[in-house]
């Protein structure tokens, strides 16, 4: 149990960041809660499953097979950060990944040679002397410094850390909360559990609407607001 909840949490978090590094920021917000919505998804056909197994050992079995299956694809379909290529000095093969995803978007011309990026070191990456100097090359020099440590070096980097902290503890803490109170009402436990995962669906998908819509801030502190007055009104 702690190597798959190791491996879960790890999942979620990494396959976010990978997937938003390829995506422009115009759509990023849509694709971000399109993301969450496909786990709730998950969630919710996991209880129709959940019915058919005899015990919490095959559920998690049966569970694992669709993540073990993933791996060889991701292994072999999904090309590696360049960010993070970059952070460790292997500036040529971030060009080549950097390449391929403007001749599959269409803003590169098949055949064209790969960027030349500079790490911030300047070596060990074949970017060169005189290469030119990028943002995502500050942004590498940023992770070989400690990107952890960045967070707190100044007075509103702190402020931010510490408020997103705290979205995500009480993010958490009420998702959670809820889901496993499933349990604790009437009624069919694999019905509750399923609906209440669902109904996260319709609220991902609107919630990346009106990211675009009315920004970001607005729309956290609404869902933030609703979510409190559900739970308070609830007990």
């Amino acid at each position: 149990r702690f190597l798959a909840g190791i491996g879960v949490g790890g999942l979620g978090s990494d396959c976010y960041v990978l997937a938003s590094e390829f995506i422009g920021p115009s759509w990023q917000s849509r694709t971000g809660n399109a993301q969450a919505a496909i786990f709730a998804v998950g969630g919710t056909l996991l209880a129709p499953v959940a019915l058919c197994m005899p015990g919490w050992r095959s559920l998690a079995l049966v569970s694992a097979l669709p993540a073990a299956a993933y791996v060889p694809v991701f292994l072999l379909g999904v090309a590696e950060s360049p960010r993070w290529l970059l952070a460790q000095g292997r500036a040529d093969e971030a060009a080549r990944v950097l390449l391929r995803v403007g001749v599959v978007n269409g803003a590169t011309a098949q055949g064209t040679p790969p960027p030349k990026l500079a790490t911030s070191g300047g070596g060990g990456g074949g970017g060169g002397a005189g290469a030119p100097t990028s943002g995502r090359d500050e942004a590498a020099g940023e992770l070989r410094c400690g990107a952890v440590g960045r967070l707190c070096s100044t007075a509103a980097l702190r402020r931010r850390t510490g408020v997103m902290v705290l979205c995500w503890f009480a993010a958490s803490f009420s998702y959670y909360g809820l889901s496993l109170n499933a349990g604790n009402l009437e009624g069919s436990l694999h019905a509750n559990f399923a609906l209440s995962v669902a109904v996260e669906i319709p609220a991902d998908l609107l919630a990346g609407w009106l990211c675009d819509r009315v920004g970001r801030k607005i729309t956290l502190a609404a869902a933030f607001g609703a979510a409190g007055a559900g739970d308070a009104g609830g007990q």
